[in-house]
């Protein structure tokens, strides 16, 4: 999380809760939490009890089934995050809501203590919120309707809270290209590659540079992403760990205590240190337990054979996600981009770095790596997404200014330079038997590299539009068909307006825009197949 005041210096949330004083500083934390029988307030975070098993990594079940790989629908870790649900008899939607509360009141005291409680008790609110870039549309309703539960627009004296969506590979790039640009060498025309590699996703997106100072950018390609994030190396860790781990131990420590090895030694110690060349760690065992060949107190030892074979497949799927997106940009533009940049929290990894550079080279030897250091790379979407909130009212400050569509809405055009601010407008019209209050416009879109002209398994249902703001029905044009029933004619224009993660939509009759805050857009079973 990371905030300013209108025009100010950005500043990202720190100091929270922890039962571990090496966190207390950082500058994010854990989507964790574990709800307590009392019904107090959940712990999240770092401050989750060391040997309780937290709620992790419900954001994924956000996703319908059908949108999830079967390697992670299968996996440990949403197995597990599936479990914890049912016992709590919660939804995905609740738990992220009750997560964004706990995380809401802390940050919302980090910044009264900033600028004081007197100004952000006066101040109004502007929100945006990151998701991923390859999450389907109905993700972002259902995130909202968690923020809405989090209590996080709800009525303030000073005003209404706005709330807005970015993607967060954009959000990553906004802040980037802040962090380089007087270190890197970015001249016009030049092409970039981010790669923003996370816990779950790795997104990653090409982009043009089409002015220097201040910086300028749009998409040149379409970008891609995968669940192959840094969650997978966990799943590599437990196996491992279990392999290792004699039976009778197994059986005393439980789940709980498995977990705190995993808290305590990988998250903590291999995972940010290993570099690949690294010397053997030592993990103690938290009870008594025979070890062949051990007389002193029972550890298991991993050495960097076995650690490089839990990163080799997923650095391998990112790998491949970055050099497919270099091959395009080559065959877009016949040149490589100049540079990759990393952020999230995986691209911090030196082993990711490293074998990154060496698939990269078989590709373009022109193509650079950038990796900042500190923690610039984990903070980059969250500090993005001020960038973004900012520029709204500080034009000078708008870095990417047109983006590459990633599906087709309701037309057959695919691949259409979508502008920020601009938007793509399209006529529809309706026939009218009897006076209405409504009128509803069903709009549906298609990923499909080349969109079909009629409804097939590739289509599916975006949202329903709902006007109620309709010109008086006596005031519209008849027309008769062949049957000689006669109708009232309706013409008019839905406007779309992106800026890479949401749409915004307006309704244009006779020229004027005749509704606006008077749309409604229902998402509800958006992302699910299209039946005509």
């Amino acid at each position: 999380m990371a905030w300013a005041p209108e025009g100010s210096y950005i500043t990202t949330v720190s100091g929270f809760p922890s039962r571990f004083s090496f966190k207390h500083d950082k500058e994010k934390a854990p989507t964790a939490l574990v709800y307590q029988e009392n019904g107090q307030s959940p712990f999240w975070g770092y401050d989750i009890p060391p040997h309780e098993i937290p709620l992790k990594w419900v954001k994924l079940l956000l996703l319908d089934d059908e949108d999830l790989p079967e390697h992670v629908r299968n996996s440990n870790h949403v197995k597990s995050a599936e479990s914890r649900l049912k016992e709590s008899n919660k939804h995905p939607v609740e738990v992220i809501g009750d997560y964004m509360r706990e995380f809401w009141k802390h940050g919302y005291k980090d910044i009264a203590r900033s600028v004081g409680k007197s100004r952000i008790d006066t101040s109004r609110f502007e929100l945006v919120v990151t998701l991923p870039a390859i999450w389907p549309s109905y993700v972002r309703m259902r995130l909202r309707k968690a923020i809405e539960m989090a209590g996080l627009l709800d009525a303030r004296l000073t005003g209404e809270t706005t709330l807005s969506f970015i993607s967060g590979l954009e959000a990553a790039t906004l802040a980037i290209m802040h962090d380089f640009v007087d270190r890197a060498d970015f001249k016009k025309n030049d092409q970039f590659v981010v790669c923003d590699a996370g816990g779950g996703t790795v997104d990653i997106i090409s982009y043009k540079v089409m002015r220097e100072k201040p910086p300028k950018i749009r998409e040149s390609i379409q970008g891609d992403g995968k669940l192959c994030g840094a969650v997978f190396l966990d799943e590599g860790f437990l196996r491992l760990l279990k392999s290792k781990m004699p039976s009778d131990i197994q059986d005393k420590i439980g789940a709980s205590d498995i977990q705190w090895i995993i808290n305590q030694f990988w998250e903590n110690g291999m995972k940010p240190q290993f570099n690949g060349d690294n010397e053997p760690f030592v993990v103690p065992m938290p009870y008594g337990g025979k070890i062949e060949n051990q007389v002193r107190s029972p550890a298991l030892e991993f050495n960097r054979h076995e650690l490089s074979n839990i990163y080799k497949p997923v650095v391998a799927e990112v790998a491949a996600l970055v050099c497919s997106q270099i091959r395009e940009v080559i065959k877009a533009h016949r040149k490589p981009p100049k540079y990759v940049l990393l952020v999230g929290g995986f691209s911090k990894s030196t082993v990711l770095y490293d074998s990154l550079q060496k698939a990269v080279d078989e590709v373009s030897q022109k193509t650079e790596i950038l990796q900042a250091r500190g923690e610039k790379p984990w903070t980059a979407v969250c500090r993005g997404a001020v960038i973004k909130g900012v520029a709204k009212r500080e034009p000078n400050l708008s870095v990417v200014e047109a983006h590459v569509a990633r599906a087709s809405y309701g037309t057959t055009y695919n691949g259409e330079t979508l502008w920020d601010d601009e938007p793509i407008c399209h006529t529809f019209w309706q026939d009218l038997e009897n006076p209405t209050d409504t009128i509803e416009i069903e709009l549906v879109y298609s990923t499909s590299h080349n969109p079909p002209d009629r409804c097939d398994a590739s289509v599916k249902r975006l949202c329903m539009i709902r006007w109620s703001k309709v010109p008086a029905f006596d005031s519209l044009p008849t027309w008769e068909n062949k049957k000689q029933e006669v109708f009232r004619h309706i013409c008019y224009e839905v406007k779309m307006v992106t800026d890479g993660a949401s749409l915004d939509f307006q309704i244009f009759y006779e020229g004027n825009m005749v509704a606006a805050k008077n749309v409604d857009v229902d998402f509800t079973d958006s992302g699910t197949a299209y039946r005509p």
